[in-house]
C-alpha cells in the first residue's frame, strides 16, 4: 500500500525523473537512502518505474 510519501517522491519522479535520491529525500523529509529503500520496495509491489512514469498494477 502506498502512503503519502510513496505517492510524493511519485510525484517528484514525474516532474523530473532524473533527481537523485538525496533531492527527493531534502523534499520529503527524509535521507536519499530512506527514498531508495521505498523505490525500491514499490517495485517490489509491483510499480514500475520507468524513467518519468511510474505503473500502477491493477488487481
Amino acid at each position: 500500500m502506498l502512503d503519502q510519501i510513496d505517492l510524493s517522491i511519485l510525484a517528484l519522479l514525474r516532474k523530473n525523473s532524473r533527481l537523485q535520491w538525496k533531492d527527493i529525500g531534502e523534499q520529503v523529509h527524509l535521507s536519499g537512502q530512506a527514498v531508495g529503500n521505498r523505490i525500491r520496495r514499490m517495485e517490489e509491489q509491483g510499480i514500475e518505474i520507468v524513467g518519468s512514469l511510474a505503473m500502477y498494477p491493477f488487481s
